[in-house]
């Protein structure tokens, strides 16, 4: 029974295609779930409230009339804060 669960297994991770480049992007995007590649982040502990990290790696404010209407807050964000978190208005670390 134990060789037949292998072999199956085998058989199965052969047949698996590797990932190219543009299923690596749309998995990407999906994973920020958002059509602006952006993703919502926080950093209590330095004093930085929710805003939003996206593919540029870059931070921005996050939209909060989007929010306030129940959609993404990072579909699309609000204005660049920058490049880094402590580029935020309060950092605190």
């Amino acid at each position: 029974m134990k060789f037949q669960y292998i072999l199956s297994s085998l058989a199965a991770l052969a047949t698996c295609a590797p990932l190219n480049d543009t299923m690596a992007d749309e998995a990407d995007l999906d994973r920020r779930g958002t059509a602006s590649a952006c993703y919502t982040r926080s950093n209590s502990g330095c004093c930085v409230d929710t805003h939003c990290l996206c593919a540029d790696n870059r931070r921005y404010l996050l939209n909060l009339e989007n929010v306030r209407k129940g959609l993404h807050g990072c579909d699309p964000p609000w204005a660049i804060v920058g490049n880094s978190i402590s580029a935020f208005d309060g950092y605190c670390c």
